[in-house]
């Protein structure tokens, strides 16, 4: 029997805009940033996720920032493991801002936070 592993995304907060954060499970993939470092145990710190260094396996899929009308800018990705290797979960920090009050809702905020 083929066992496919998956991540469950189970915890999402964001405080510039709203959205439905239901759970999900995508297949575990170089081609997504939490994919990536699951397999390949890195964490990865990206500048601005619409500029991916040249060359890269992974990409960001714009269409929830399209949907919501959000910015993703900068991202750190990081896999969750355990003493004994085993990689549990991976943990995505998204758009670092200078001011936490700040609601990031347009290029020119994201680019001034």
């Amino acid at each position: 029997m083929l066992v496919r592993r998956q991540l469950h995304f189970k915890l999402s907060q964001n405080d510039s805009v709203s959205f439905d954060s239901r759970e999900f499970a995508m297949p575990i993939s170089v081609r997504s940033m939490a994919g990536y470092v699951a397999l390949e145990q890195k964490t990865l710190s990206i500048e601005d996720v619409y500029d991916m260094p040249p060359g890269s396996p992974f990409g960001f899929d714009r269409s929830f920032d399209q949907k919501v009308g959000y910015r993703t800018r900068s991202m750190l990705v990081t896999p969750l493991i355990t003493s004994k290797g085993e990689v549990v979960g991976v943990l995505q920090l998204i758009n670092k801002k200078r001011e936490p009050k700040q609601k990031l809702l347009s290029p020119e905020t994201s680019n001034g936070e």
